[in-house]
């Protein structure tokens, strides 16, 4: 997966992930939020 930033700037974006599910969980699906410090071209959430 390739993600794409513009090229004026060359500082990658930081990437946080959260959730709300609690830290153990037997679930076997959990959501998680991604998100970025600015944005993002060509991020494909199906490709994570």
């Amino acid at each position: 997966m390739e993600i794409s930033f513009s090229s004026s700037d060359s500082t990658e974006p930081i990437v946080r992930l959260s959730t709300g599910s609690p830290g153990v969980t037997k679930k076997s699906n959990i959501d998680v939020i991604v998100e970025f410090t600015k944005p993002v071209f060509n991020f494909e959430a199906l490709a994570v």
